[in-house]
């Protein structure tokens, strides 16, 4: 493994296992919570094809260490992260398939200096101020109706299983072979006023909208 990968996975663990960690039981779940991140680091540092096989990751341990690593590799606007906003927002759209995997993972993780705040919602007209939103639900009203809520706002807009970037949204997760991958409208992405890095685009599968 080449060893600048390594060291920045061994300092993943390292930060994830001793932060907060102060309790057998905390501890327990910052070591899985490293173990996942560490994994996905590694992946994004070696510019890997995006997958792991679901055989060893539960599909939602994963997605949620997914969305933190993506997060680290898209800009927001100045604007938006000089804002003042104390956390760094990522909302839940539709049935919550993550359980409580969100919070024991990223729950005592920053992104861009803020703590990382979990928010739920059941509909479209509910989302407040976000930075991320994972949709999670495939009914087709719902998800053109989360598009037009959040056209031109500076939201990475995620799908769960709906092929969202074909729909004319930033991202979305599918399964293939077994493995979870992503997709990436770069159009989309920069109608929010947001930048995925050369590295994240490396690893997905790009859709190019019709000029």
């Amino acid at each position: 493994m080449n060893p600048i990968c390594r060291q920045r996975a061994d300092q993943v663990w390292s930060d994830s296992t001793t932060a907060g960690a102060t309790s057998p039981q905390r501890l327990g779940l910052a070591r899985r919570a490293a173990a996942l991140l560490s994994l996905v680091a590694l992946l994004a540092c070696a510019l890997a094809t995006p997958l792991i096989a679901q055989t060893s990751v539960e599909e939602y341990d994963l997605k949620a260490a997914y969305l933190y690593q993506i997060a680290r590799f898209v800009s927001w606007p100045d604007t938006v992260l000089d804002a003042g906003d104390p956390e760094f927002v990522i909302t839940v759209l539709g049935e919550d398939c993550f359980d409580h995997k969100l919070e024991d993972l990223l729950g005592h993780r920053n992104l861009f200096g803020r703590p990382i705040h979990i928010v739920r919602c059941a509909q479209p007209e509910a989302v407040g101020r976000t930075h991320v939103l994972f949709v999670a639900t495939e009914g087709k009203e719902q998800i053109e109706a989360t598009l037009r809520a959040t056209a031109e706002l500076p939201v990475l807009v995620i799908g769960d299983r709906f092929p969202i970037a074909q729909a004319g949204g930033a991202m979305n997760f599918y399964l293939e072979d077994g493995a979870v991958r992503f997709e990436v409208n770069p159009a989309a992405l920069e109608r929010a006023g947001l930048h995925a890095s050369s590295k994240l685009l490396s690893l997905a599968r790009i859709h190019e909208e019709e000029p």
